[in-house]
């Protein structure tokens, strides 16, 4: 979980190694797939898109398509007898959303990490203005406000198995403590597969 811009990827990458998940699910990657988009004009499928999924205008059939897509996806693989490591990237403001992915993958025998990637607004508005596809300040700070909600709820569901918040403010290579480590081998070793909501 975290806002764009607090930068999860990065995370992911220092903690898990992106190369080492069967599958990573992403929002941003499903939209690229999507039959109207342009490479040569990234903005069109996301001009109308806001943080709050109950308020997005119906124009945003885009979004739609691509959530669709990944929950088709999520439950085809999480409900297969395949040894898989699964990561869903995305901010986790969706609370209903995340928390039935997070019952199914509990019931499929997945092993559920929620990383929470925290890091100050003056960062992540700084970071956003480097992307070649900015994120609206207003939806930022609207992922801002729903955020530490978010977390606690999805905490409060008693669906995860480890916590881990990482303060990403000075996203530099990060010495992770051997506690981490431990668990995530262990976590390894005794589950049938991980899930890693991030």
């Amino acid at each position: 979980m975290g806002v764009p811009g607090s930068g999860k990827t990065f995370v992911l990458q220092n903690l898990f190694a992106l190369d080492s998940f069967t599958h990573l699910l992403d929002l941003d990657h499903a939209m690229r797939q999507h039959p109207l988009y342009d490479p040569n004009d990234r903005t069109k499928l996301y001009s109308s898109l806001s943080a709050s999924s109950e308020r997005k205008p119906k124009g945003t059939e885009a979004y739609r398509w691509a959530d669709k897509k990944i929950s088709e996806e999520y439950r085809d693989v999480i409900t297969s007898e395949q040894d898989v490591r699964i990561c869903v990237d995305g901010t986790g403001t969706n609370v209903p959303r995340t928390l039935e992915r997070m019952r199914m993958a509990k019931e499929n025998g997945f092993h559920v990490i929620l990383v929470n990637v925290t890091c100050s607004r003056e960062t992540i508005l700084y970071r956003n203005s480097l992307r070649k596809r900015n994120v609206p300040k207003n939806v930022i700070d609207d992922y801002i406000y729903k955020l530490d909600g978010s977390v606690q709820a999805t905490l409060n569901s008693l669906l995860v198995h480890q916590y881990i918040e990482m303060n990403n403010e000075l996203e530099t290579p990060m010495n992770f403590t051997a506690e981490i480590r431990a668990q995530i081998e262990k976590s390894n070793e005794t589950q049938r597969a991980i899930f890693d909501y991030y």
